[in-house]
């Protein structure tokens, strides 16, 4: 995600047209995901769960609905960020 962040701050460099909206330093985002997002995961790991509970011998796979990018920000995927990607 560093990756990503440094060439946004080089684009807004560069262009005097673009804009950083800076989602990391705007305080609003988090509360927006707790009203958002956070509850579409929620909602999924409940599924989730209630899925597993209902079949134990069964091994139980949950896909998020999109790609995640928005997610790997969080220390959970520190280590995803350096992964290589085909």
């Amino acid at each position: 995600m560093s990756a990503a962040r440094e060439r946004a701050a080089e684009v807004v460099a560069n262009d005097p047209g673009a804009v950083r909206l800076g989602q990391f330093e705007n305080e609003a985002n988090p509360a927006a995901h707790r009203r958002t997002t956070a509850l579409e995961i929620w909602a999924a790991m409940e599924a989730a769960l209630q899925v597993a509970e209902d079949h134990p011998e069964e091994l139980t796979v949950v896909v998020l609905p999109d790609s995640g990018e928005r997610y790997l920000s969080t220390e959970l995927f520190e280590s995803e960020e350096t992964a290589p990607t085909n």
